[in-house]
């Protein structure tokens, strides 16, 4: 019996018409014998709540008060209240058991799904015992029985078991019955808390405990990808009034849709399909590919109805464009909220044409069609060998337009010239395919569109035939070059991190920090039992806090570039001006790295270096905007008690102003830095103009002067958190004032990553605001070692995957 056969047990009834068409509640997304996918998602998902566990650990282990005041809370609630809560605790739980034993003993031809679960429960209850013994040296206690008294087992043994459970069986259940397990999971999570039965942080750790061996689970045995069945789809084409016969999936998948052939009225037809419970249109798994690799589907929002209806539109516009495309044949939601597209199915794709069956006939159709679609004002956005086809008489169409762009821009239209260089060049080798893109383009056109002939513009399915092929896109941009008889456009270059400047700055650091130890009259022994006392969640928060600006920093470069870049790539690529700020100075490091990044996105050489230029001045604009700000809004946060002179952040500024004024009499008097200084000046006042000129758009500005200023907050609590840890005290807007004051000069140093001088002038202002020697250098040593010296580390693999997938 297969699995569209099945009735209630397999979560469907049959209605008794005619078509035999299924109704009623499906439980589960996929049939029983639908193949496995391992998602890399799960193993990050993993790693990620692994780490926050540990961070949960670390502060929970020093004490939370949050439990204790929450606690404290739930005592003095009314006595039914808290039976109502730990009514709906035993709830959620018996749920998560229930779903157990229903796969188990009612859904025939689930046995792997009862495996994952059960194994992700044993896998969860092994954790929190380990976790028990370490952390507590007891054994677990099971807050089930009797939920009078709070168990303070961490984690939570029964939440972690429910999470554990319903984590195992989300893919493969339908999207409402996901949105049903998880509202009583973690409402049975929030009522424990609430019921008084545990703590905030056991129940917390429950959840991570559980998300983490379900993950393990499910990607070690891989899970559905939740594809609709042929039955579910063929009911879905009813709906539309259309009756689809000999439904086939196709052997190339596309990554976001479920692609079928048929026939419908005796004619082939190509059936793609937005399955609503299909693991790769979920709503997070669209906006990581988004973040990662800049597609957004239809480009027009998370709605699936939206997503078919703009694939429609822009057929029926390339059509009327004079482009060869298939008719359409129907569009729309299915019953079971399935976004359905029907066309015309041609005879056979581009993939499926042997090498030495292309010739240059059928080059110069392919690249007419191209021509006909931008002289229609779209781009098609994805041209690969899945979305190119051919008829009986071997003429092209092109198909396939998720990612189409109506009222395409030059650029976009560029990248589409791109992609079919490249495409072409994979089958008919470099010389013939640039011969033919001559010949449809010309040498003017296609001189315009070498810039953008980048691996990173490429699409992915696009980008892996290219790496399977092994070919450099880089050469065939220097090959196409040398044919029309011009320079390669020029790549922005970087300095190579070497080991004489990793000692170098090892050597200025250590010197640093033992003239700043003599002046603030402060010996390592000092700092070192300083730092021994210090409290590790704190420094932990920290750590956090001071890497997360690599993401404020993407959000702000993804703003002022050109063109989009996906801020996934873009956060690494922070990551590792990290690891390049070792070699050279901050600021001219980042402006050479954030340039060859832009160059790599097809971004000319001229407007990738003044844009990468452009992210240093709003970096410039936003610390001067937080200086003010922390100064002019100081009420609670900064001591402006006493203009006097009693208010420390005033002492400070008096300090900062009165050592600009002599650096700059000093730089004055001697003509060699006067005219080092001079052209500094000049290049800023330059890079300012155009920075105007770029963000003129106010969402723009607001976009990129945002990411900029999060970067700036994120750093002062990083800094405000290592002077707590080691048990000072400064405000956040003291720590903002502190780091922006001194970054902002320490940036313009030619020191790389302002080694000495921004130890030496972090350690002045919190000395000035009243923090204590000892405890104010040992603030800045682990500031400086979770902002600036830790993460070099991660930098440089970041760097290295970069190169590899020839982003840098």
């Amino acid at each position: 019996m297969t699995e569209d056969d099945r009735t209630v047990a397999a979560g469907r009834v049959r209605d008794g018409s005619p078509t035999g068409r299924s109704t009623g509640v499906e439980i589960f997304s996929a049939p029983s014998d639908a193949s496995r996918v391992r998602w890399t998602s799960d193993l990050i998902a993993a790693g990620t709540n692994t780490a926050l566990l540990i961070f949960l650990i670390i502060v929970a282990g020093e004490g939370s008060t949050l439990d204790r005041s929450t606690l404290e809370f739930i005592g003095q609630l009314p006595g039914w209240l808290l039976w109502i809560a730990q009514a709906a605790y035993v709830v959620g739980v018996v749920y998560a058991l229930a779903l157990l034993i229903g796969v188990g003993a009612f859904a025939r031809g689930r046995l792997e799904l009862l495996r994952d679960m059960l194994l992700a429960a044993v896998v969860a209850i092994v954790v929190v015992v380990l976790l028990t013994r370490f952390i507590d040296e007891r054994w677990p206690e099971f807050a089930f029985f009797d939920l009078d008294d709070t168990r303070e087992t961490f984690p939570a043994f029964f939440i972690t078991t429910s999470t554990a459970i319903q984590a195992a069986a989300s893919p493969h259940l339908t999207a409402p019955m996901r949105r049903i397990g998880w509202t009583f999971v973690l409402g049975a999570t929030i009522a424990a808390v609430a019921g008084g039965v545990t703590t905030v942080s056991d129940a917390i750790g429950g959840v991570l405990v559980g998300l983490i061996a379900a993950a393990l689970i499910r990607y070690v045995f891989g899970t559905t990808a939740g594809i609709p069945s042929k039955r579910r789809v063929s009911d879905g084409l009813g709906d539309l009034g259309l009756e689809v016969d000999d439904l086939d999936y196709v052997a190339d998948q596309p990554v976001a849709a479920t692609v079928l052939t048929g026939t419908c009225g005796g004619e082939p037809v190509l059936v793609s399909v937005l399955g609503r419970d299909s693991w790769t249109t979920r709503r997070w798994t669209r906006l990581w590919r988004f973040a990662w690799y800049n597609e957004e589907g239809a480009q027009h929002g998370s709605d699936r109805r939206q997503e078919v209806e703009h694939q429609a539109l822009s057929l029926l516009l390339a059509g009327g464009a004079g482009v060869s495309v298939p008719d359409l044949v129907g569009v729309g939601m299915s019953a079971h909220d399935d976004a359905v597209l029907v066309t015309e199915a041609f005879d056979h794709p581009l993939r499926d044409v042997a090498p030495d069956d292309v010739d240059d006939a059928m080059l110069d159709s392919l690249w007419a069609q191209l021509g006909k679609l931008h002289d229609g004002g779209l781009s098609h956005g994805s041209i690969d060998a899945r979305h190119v086809w051919f008829d009986a008489d071997s003429r092209p169409a092109l198909m396939g337009f998720a990612d189409a762009v109506i009222h395409a821009s030059v650029d976009q239209q560029h990248q589409d010239v791109a992609a079919m260089l490249t495409l072409t060049t994979l089958f008919v080798g470099p010389d013939r395919a640039i011969a033919a893109a001559r010949r449809a383009r010309g040498d003017d056109d296609l001189m315009a569109c070498l810039p953008v002939l980048q691996t990173a513009v490429l699409s992915d399915a696009l980008r892996q035939r290219v790496k399977h092929a092994k070919l450099k896109v880089s050469d065939l941009r220097t090959r196409t070059a040398a044919a029309l008889g011009a320079d390669e456009p020029p790549v922005e270059q970087l300095t190579r991190v070497t080991w004489k400047s990793v000692l170098m700055v090892a050597f200025v650091g250590f010197a640093a920090y033992t003239l700043i130890g003599g002046l603030a009259e402060v010996g390592f022994d000092t700092v070192f039992d300083t730092l021994a006392d210090a409290r590790w969640g704190l420094i932990l928060i920290a750590l956090v806090l001071a890497n997360a600006t690599n993401w404020s920093d993407a959000v702000s470069v993804s703003a002022v570039s050109p063109k989009p870049v996906p801020v996934g790539v873009t956060t690494v690529e922070q990551f590792a001006i990290g690891f390049i700020n070792i070699a050279v100075p901050s600021a001219a490091g980042r402006v050479a790295t954030n340039a060859r990044f832009f160059q790599k996105f097809g971004i000319s050489a001229v407007t990738s270096t003044t844009t990468g230029a452009i992210t240093g001045v709003i970096g410039f604009i936003a610390q001067a905007i937080m200086i003010v700000l922390t100064i002019m809004v100081g009420a609670g946060s900064i001591d402006l008690s006493a203009l006097q002179g009693g208010g420390g952040v005033i002492r400070l500024l008096v300090s900062a102003i009165a050592i600009l004024v002599a650096a700059g009499i000093v730089v004055a008097l001697i003509p060699r830095w006067r005219d080092w200084a001079w052209g500094k000046l000049q290049g800023a006042v330059s890079q300012i103009g155009d920075a105007f000129e770029t963000v003129r758009s106010p969402k723009t500005a607001a976009l990129s002067l945002g990411g900029a200023l999060g970067t700036e907050i994120l750093y002062g609590a990083g800094f405000a958190c290592c002077v707590l840890a080691v048990g000072g005290s400064v405000s956040l807007g003291e720590a903002i004032f502190i780091n922006a004051s001194v970054s902002m000069f320490a940036g313009l140093s030619p020191i790389p990553g302002g080694v000495g001088v921004q130890e030496a002038g972090m350690t002045a202002g919190l000395t000035a605001v009243g923090v204590p020697s000892d405890i104010a250098v040992s603030a800045v040593i682990v500031y400086r070692l979770v902002s600036y010296y830790l993460p070099p580390i991660w930098g440089y693999v970041c760097l290295r995957w970069l190169t590899r997938h020839d982003y840098l």
